[in-house]
């Protein structure tokens, strides 16, 4: 990610969006804890998830005063007391088998006027790069089905969120993050 400018593209893309955010804030997908990282330069109150564990051992060992879990993002259920005012949804969103059960679910977590924030890439581009987490990676590979921003869009309108922002920051010269705010 680092390499491939994904990182940068989330930093800018976090600076775009700032005002948006409010806490308590939960990254449904932190892998590693680089978005956590960076969010915890102006907020607090940051809790993180991920599918992997060995992702979420890497953003135990980085990140201070994070709660983390290894929850499916359709459920959730380590969260069923309690509720966000910003969720992140960051390049997590064409991995998910059943988007309509997960937006119901996000939904549910967020308080009212609550903000779901998506950092998507498009076109997806899958990466060659080797590290320590390929296991994982082929893992996500064969879930990936991407989807397009005014796909997604269509579908987050329809679980009954409301578009309130739209942008998006290159990543490099072959594609984008698009930064996407829905309100609850």
């Amino acid at each position: 990610m680092l390499e491939t400018n994904h990182y940068e593209a989330q930093k800018n893309g976090l600076r775009i969006i700032d005002s948006f955010i409010k806490e308590p804030i939960l990254d449904l997908a932190c892998g590693t804890g680089f978005l956590i990282s960076e969010i915890q330069k102006n907020y607090r109150n940051i809790s993180g998830n991920d599918f992997s564990e060995k992702m979420i051992e890497e953003a135990s060992s980085r990140l201070n005063s994070v709660s983390l879990s290894n929850n499916d993002v359709e459920v959730l259920s380590e969260y069923s007391e309690k509720s966000f005012e910003t969720l992140f949804c960051c390049n997590l969103f064409y991995y998910i088998k059943n988007r309509e059960k997960a937006l119901e679910r996000w939904y549910e977590l967020l308080t009212e006027n609550g903000k779901l924030i998506f950092f998507e890439e498009h076109p997806f581009i899958n990466s060659d790069s080797e590290n320590q987490f390929n296991e994982s990676k082929n893992d996500l590979n064969t879930l990936i089905d991407p989807i397009s921003p005014g796909e997604l869009k269509k579908l987050a309108i329809g679980a009954g969120f409301k578009k309130v922002f739209e942008k998006s920051t290159p990543i490099d010269d072959k594609h984008d993050l698009f930064l996407l705010v829905f309100e609850k």
